[in-house]
């Protein structure tokens, strides 16, 4: 596996597992309008065939970052793709030196707040009924780096 920034031709392979890893998928537009911005970065776990098999998308503000989106392919979920992509995230955000990163995450997905945890990001707030389709609360995680 080979983590790498996410060129803008693969928007395609980013909408499918978009569509296919998440409950409310982001659209091609809000995707392809990451690439429109300098703060953002889009890092991508590419198979051994170099086929792109998830992304996590983050910004950097001033001294914060904060993940944005966050997929990975159902076949692929539990064989190590988002550790090995937050440990690129990690990596990058050291080297920027950033303080903090932040992110919100559906209060019933519990494998990805018990990924976050493992990174020792700690459950900070809720936003009551964040998400929609289906209505459901947001749990903000922050790790202090």
């Amino acid at each position: 596996m080979e983590i790498k920034e996410v060129d803008p031709s693969l928007i395609d392979q980013m909408v499918y597992i978009e569509q296919e890893a998440q409950i409310k998928p982001w659209s091609k537009n809000l995707l392809q309008s990451c690439y429109n911005y300098d703060y953002y970065t889009i890092l991508g776990a590419f198979d051994e065939s170099q086929e792109l098999i998830g992304f996590l998308i983050f910004d950097e503000i001033a001294k914060d970052s904060n993940i944005q989106e966050f997929s990975v392919l159902p076949s692929y979920q539990n064989k190590g793709v988002g550790t090995a992509l937050l440990n690129k995230y990690f990596e990058l955000l050291h080297s920027h030196q950033m303080e903090r990163s932040l992110l919100e995450v559906r209060a019933q997905n519990i494998k990805a707040r018990s990924l976050y945890k493992k990174f020792n990001y700690k459950e900070i707030a809720i936003r009551k009924n964040y998400y929609a389709a289906p209505t459901e609360d947001a749990i903000i995680m922050e790790i202090n780096l």
